[in-house]
């Protein structure tokens, strides 16, 4: 009886020492928890807000718990345009990105942004992911404490949105018009216009109340989204200044650097799949947001051939010129450019059938 005691004795006492191994476990697995916050660029009725919530909810889900990222829409917070330097400080781990937003700081961002008359959003997958690109971006990122990485792409914007019809280059003189990139601003002032650079939050009251004459923004489905179908009666198609749209992901490098490795590859991980996902979202999207634009009556107009290679001139002549001024920039350019050039002689055989163009002269790079 004593030895039947003395086992029943024992053996709760190994389940009770388990309990408190296992209570001990989950108590550092609850402190191992890493919390982060992530400030978008964008409201949350906007299209593109929905990148920011596909890649967040992909890394909650892959980490298993272990990395939370709380997602917060611009101005909740902070404001979009506070969010580079908000990651740089570490007042937020992540937030959304747009390298044109940051050109104040490097005009080399511009480019890691958009291009004019550059490279489609294929090829700037291409470039980051197997051409360099990435390289380029931890290094100007990395010089502001900045971990970058992908998160989306959008395809072609829609072009202007304007209360007055521009058929051609002579229609752009006069107008002030909403321009989110620098090099688009410099370009339209050789065009005789006046560019106005403000948040995307800003556009619709500003071209509703007559502040100016139209704006770009994006693709058709976040134009949509942003309610331009209310306030402009005219699109002028292509847009020449913004053949691509790169969004990506800011992270406080100190953040980064204390993440274990396997975390690390969940956020790599979640942000290629949310380049993948995305990516291709927006231009589907953009189907039924085309159509809806087109049943509202929304007038579109084109540039012809000849006013196109008149603007790839300007646009050579103030790359190039920049270029001379500024090495980051003159480094992006370049890589770039030499991008192009090799990807030409697939990009002529894949002719119909591929995407993009090969241009027929390139920015003189020092």
């Amino acid at each position: 009886m004593k030895h039947t005691i003395k086992t029943i004795s024992s053996f709760l006492c190994a389940i009770f020492a388990m309990g408190l191994i296992f209570s001990t476990a989950d108590s550092h697995a609850a402190k191992d928890v890493i919390k982060w916050k992530y400030n978008s660029l964008w409201p949350s009725g906007f299209a593109l807000y929905e990148a920011d919530k596909y890649f967040v909810e992909t890394v909650n889900k892959l980490s298993d718990g272990r990395l939370q990222i709380k997602l917060y829409p611009a101005g909740q917070m902070i404001a979009g345009h506070q969010n580079f330097d908000a990651v740089k400080k570490g007042t937020m781990e992540l937030a959304g990105d747009f390298g044109p937003y940051w050109a104040g700081k490097n005009t080399a961002f511009d480019l890691l942004g958009t291009t004019p008359m550059g490279m489609t959003w294929i090829d700037y997958i291409l470039w980051i992911y197997h051409g360099g690109g990435q390289k380029i971006y931890d290094e100007l990122y990395g010089e502001h404490n900045i971990k970058w990485l992908l998160e989306s792409m959008t395809p072609v914007e829609s072009g202007f949105r304007t209360n007055v019809p521009i058929k051609n280059l002579e229609d752009f003189k006069g107008l002030k018009l909403r321009m989110g990139s620098l090099f688009g601003q410099r370009i339209l002032e050789k065009l005789g216009a006046s560019p106005i650079m403000m948040d995307g939050s800003e556009i619709y009251e500003a071209v509703s109340r007559g502040v100016v004459d139209g704006a770009e923004f994006s693709v058709p489905a976040v134009d949509w989204s942003a309610g331009f179908q209310e306030i402009a009666d005219y699109w002028c198609a292509p847009a020449w200044y913004q053949t691509a749209i790169v969004l990506g992901i800011m992270i406080n490098k100190d953040a980064w650097e204390a993440l274990p490795d396997d975390l690390k590859e969940v956020v790599i991980q979640a942000s290629r799949a949310s380049t993948a996902y995305m990516s291709s979202w927006f231009e589907y999207q953009n189907i039924e947001a085309t159509q809806k634009f087109l049943e509202k009556g929304i007038k579109i107009t084109s540039l012809d051939d000849s006013a196109m290679q008149k603007l790839q001139g300007i646009i050579n002549e103030v790359l190039a010129e920049e270029a001379k001024k500024n090495p980051d920039f003159a480094k992006v350019l370049k890589s770039q450019v030499q991008y192009m050039k090799d990807f030409a002689p697939v990009r002529a055989y894949e002719k119909p059938y591929t995407f993009g163009f090969n241009p027929e002269s390139y920015p003189e790079l020092p």
